[in-house]
């Protein structure tokens, strides 16, 4: 199925296509927290998500808008969120081993 995500504030709208509105909204956002991670959103933002003949009933988008849209799926919002995740394991990781690397030079005697 096809469905409308809106988030207000910063204006991004994405088609996204899973299995149920749901599963829907968790891909838009899980892609939109990947796209924007570490930045802070407007205050007073919101999120909408409805199926894309709601969105045509409803006056968010008119004729062929939807051919513009960022096109997500539900696969690919996951796969992105865990490599993201992962990277950010990955960065904590090494400045825990560096820390412990200085801690150890530290103990030893050795200016690094």
């Amino acid at each position: 199925m096809k469905f409308y995500a809106y988030f207000s504030g910063i204006g991004e709208e994405y088609l996204v296509i899973a299995d149920n509105l749901k599963d829907a909204a968790r891909a838009a956002l899980a892609h939109f927290f990947v796209k924007h991670y570490g930045e802070e959103l407007p205050e007073g933002s919101r999120f909408e998500i409805m199926p894309l003949a709601d969105a045509y009933r409803r006056g968010f988008l008119v004729n062929a808008e939807v051919a513009f849209l960022e096109e997500v799926t539900y696969e690919q919002a996951f796969r992105e969120f865990k490599e993201l995740l992962d990277r950010e394991a990955q960065r904590r990781a090494a400045g825990k081993v560096a820390q412990a690397g200085q801690a150890t030079l530290a103990a030893w005697g050795v200016r690094a």
